[in-house]
């Protein structure tokens, strides 16, 4: 990775962004925003199990009408903000909100954040939000909790990794990402070969109990 000329240091996530009661929301209590007002078609609706680390999760996307969109505006997100959970095990996992999808709400136990664009690189401010770090800092708020929550002052509070220059953070998102590229890439050799592999282990199985496994055996081929 290309040497840092600004050192890396730690800052409170409510010097990110320009208003924190304001870019630093969660979403709405239980009793204003009910499954049952699920609609098929409207505002998107983003939950739990729609954020992953550095990871939107595009599936099952629920939707209210547009006058309850309205209602509850406070808690929006648009395409580019941070998504984080606050429930969960495990919990404080971030990602952005896709280009797709460019604007929506979020359920209660979920955070949006605004980044202050002039001062941090979105996508630097996600995954310092996603490092060794900042999981700590959700660890010890939920230790001993048989149902982990975080609530949202805690989440205002959090210290992250920070370097002064904005270039120097889309460096090293560049950096970041290129080496995530190569895991990525060994995930698909791995997924691929443990497939072959299971594969394998049901024609055995079946061979064993059709009466043909010696046979095969035999001849070299499992």
């Amino acid at each position: 990775m290309t040497a840092l000329t600004s050192p890396l240091k730690q800052i409170r996530l409510t010097e990110l962004v320009k208003s924190p009661k304001d870019d630093i929301v969660d979403g709405p209590f239980g009793s204003r925003l009910k499954a049952s007002e699920y609609v098929a078609y409207g505002i998107p609706i983003v939950r739990l199990q729609n954020i992953d680390r550095n990871r939107f999760i595009d599936k099952n996307i629920k939707f209210i009408t547009p006058e309850k969109a309205k209602e509850i505006a406070r808690h929006h997100f648009v395409a580019g903000d941070i998504l984080v959970s606050k429930l969960g095990d495990p919990l404080g996992e971030a990602c952005i909100a896709p280009a797709h999808i460019p604007y929506g709400i979020i359920v209660a136990d979920v955070v949006r954040i605004r980044a202050n664009i002039h001062k941090v690189d979105t996508k630097f401010l996600s995954y310092a939000l996603n490092s060794a770090s900042v999981v700590a800092q959700f660890t010890a708020e939920t230790k001993g909790t048989t149902r982990p929550r975080v609530n949202l002052k805690k989440i205002r509070e959090l210290v992250v990794p920070f370097i002064d220059s904005v270039d120097e953070q889309r460096r090293s998102v560049t950096e970041v990402e290129r080496r995530l590229s190569v895991v990525d890439e060994l995930e698909t050799v791995l997924t691929t070969n443990l497939q072959r592999a299971a594969r394998l282990r049901q024609s055995i199985l079946q061979k064993a109990f059709s009466g043909r496994l010696a046979t095969a055996l035999g001849a070299g081929n499992l």
